[in-house]
């Protein structure tokens, strides 16, 4: 088995605002945009962040986090320069990532595509910054299998203009979604996420693409006779037991269930998806995922518990069973996309789901699963 990443004791984090116009009415008064970022900013693991605006270029600051989110205002993003009326996403993110060869990039922004006005149709540009964004990350990707990315996306008042397909300005004020782009290295951004997800972070969706990440895992004997019998084979070379033999469901109930402990902290995901089971699939139709569960600090490193239950009890036996942790494109995507940009619409970002199809499509050539466990049951 391949060994887990090893765990990243801090985290060594580039952060970049983007300062153009539509960022204004998300700063424009205390924020949970504001919030949110000095959340992640002032985690316990990262330490003295490098602090930035970006548009058109970077705009180093130096100051510390707390000044920094204490003066994002509209007057301060104007004082920056820069194209503040344009925003070329791909641009954005791959001057953000270039700039962060060996850091987690973290990038604020509202992710609204601005197609130029020369531009023959909106469609044609949204296909063009999707490929952009794919190849990208892409390229970075290739140069390091622990390279991930994850989108957070949080809510937001917002007081100032909404700015549409053409350009056309309108008042807005009422709630409006915002991003988190985390990009690098995936067991620096778990640690930052496990960490920063334990509060209050105002993130409401994530979404995660990564390569197939190894996790230490191990079956845990059965406590009751009432979740039927098993015995664990001697332990691997690695010192892990993956192996049950003279397996036997309980007689009266038929039940035969056992729990699997695993070590998801170098896996960039959230409790939100990691413990749905609906997240998991087995190799073999005997065995099915029927819960997932955080376990406490004391579960010798272990972070959660996977339960899994005979489909029939006639057939316990199977030469192998992969637990899957899937990897699923989040529906939230799709129903807060917003495809024609022309009016500010409550919940969706205009051109979302060309963006976050184009991180996936960076990563497409992975496996169709964040982990895999292989068991023996015999």
């Amino acid at each position: 088995m391949e060994q887990p990443d090893k765990a990243c004791p801090n985290v060594s984090l580039n952060a970049y605002i983007e300062n153009s116009g539509s960022i204004d009415g998300y700063v424009s008064s205390g924020t949970s945009f504001k919030t949110g970022i000095y959340t992640l900013l002032t985690n316990e693991h990262v330490k003295a962040p490098k602090l930035s605006y970006v548009n058109d270029s970077i705009y180093r600051q130096s100051c510390d986090a707390r000044n920094f989110i204490l003066k994002l205002t509209p007057s301060t993003f104007k004082q920056q320069g820069g194209n503040r009326a344009f925003s070329d996403i791909s641009e954005v993110i791959e001057r953000v990532l270039g700039d962060s060869p060996k850091e987690v990039a973290l990038l604020a922004s509202d992710f609204i595509f601005s197609p130029p006005t020369d531009a023959q149709s909106v469609k044609e540009y949204l296909s063009m910054q999707q490929q952009d964004i794919s190849n990208t990350m892409g390229s970075r990707f290739k140069q390091d299998s622990h390279f991930c990315v994850v989108i957070l996306q949080g809510i937001s008042d917002y007081a100032g203009y909404y700015w549409n397909v053409s350009n056309t300005k309108s008042t807005y004020h009422g709630k409006r979604p915002y991003y988190v782009m985390l990009a690098g290295n995936r067991s620096a951004i778990a640690l930052l996420l496990h960490s920063a997800m334990k509060g209050d972070t105002h993130f409401i969706n994530s979404f995660t693409e990564a390569g197939l990440s190894p996790v230490r895992y191990e079956v845990v004997k059965n406590t009751s006779a009432k979740y039927g019998t098993f015995k664990l084979c001697k332990k691997s070379k690695n010192g892990l037991r993956h192996h049950l033999k003279d397996c036997h469901a309980n007689k009266r109930s038929g039940n035969f269930t056992f729990k699997v402990y695993v070590d998801y902290s170098c896996l960039p995901l959230t409790d939100q998806y990691l413990c749905d089971a609906s997240n998991y699939a087995t190799s073999t139709s005997s065995y099915k995922v029927t819960s997932v569960a955080p376990l406490n600090a004391s579960a010798d490193g272990y972070t959660h518990c996977i339960t899994l239950t005979a489909n029939d009890s006639k057939h316990l036996c199977a030469s192998s069973c992969d637990i899957l942790l899937k990897k699923l494109f989040p529906a939230w995507i799709e129903q807060c996309n917003d495809a024609e940009g022309t009016a500010p619409l409550p919940g969706k970002t205009f051109g979302l789901l060309p963006l976050m199809r184009g991180v996936q499509k960076a990563f497409s050539s992975t496996d169709a699963c964040y982990a895999r466990m292989r068991l023996c049951i015999e």
